[in-house]
């Protein structure tokens, strides 16, 4: 153990280094692989959006780690006239594609949204035909379930 403990304190600043270029060169991968997706999102200030809400938390139950992993206060929910948006923002979006938690859903993909207490279940159908499923955890969830139902109806 004291030779382990030396060796850590001698090479404190390389060790220091080492993992320092290690987060840096994660984190850059994933922004690259999101930019390499091309997801172009709805912004809040658009003009046919009819619901947004900023730093709202949830998770998506893809698989164990993404239902661990969930975001707490970084996610944004947009509704627009066709779609339904859910996004985090900088830096959290690094982390967005690892935790699918950024998707661009068609209103007409929705299959079911459900209030649970506290949290509000989205199902849809994802790109690849599967069924996805996003908990996500606002402030204004009535008014986030008025404007799909809004949007879905009007179509």
């Amino acid at each position: 153990m004291d030779a382990l403990h030396k060796l850590v304190f001698d090479n404190f600043f390389l060790l220091f280094a080492l993992a320092l270029i290690w987060n840096v060169v994660a984190v850059a991968l994933m922004l690259w692989r999101r930019k390499r997706r091309g997801l172009v999102l709805p912004k809040v200030g658009d003009t046919n959006v009819v619901f947004s809400e900023r730093f709202a938390s949830g998770s998506s139950d893809k698989s164990w780690m993404t239902r661990l992993g969930g975001a707490s206060n970084c996610l944004t929910v947009i509704v627009t006239r066709t779609h339904l948006a859910i996004t985090t923002f900088f830096p959290f979006t690094a982390f967005a594609g690892t935790y699918d938690l950024e998707h661009l859903v068609p209103l007409s993909d929705i299959a079911s949204v459900t209030p649970k207490g506290r949290v509000t279940e989205v199902e849809f159908r994802s790109n690849d035909g599967g069924r996805r499923k996003v908990t996500l955890r606002m402030r204004d969830a009535a008014e986030f379930l008025q404007a799909l139902r809004g949007q879905t109806n009007s179509e």
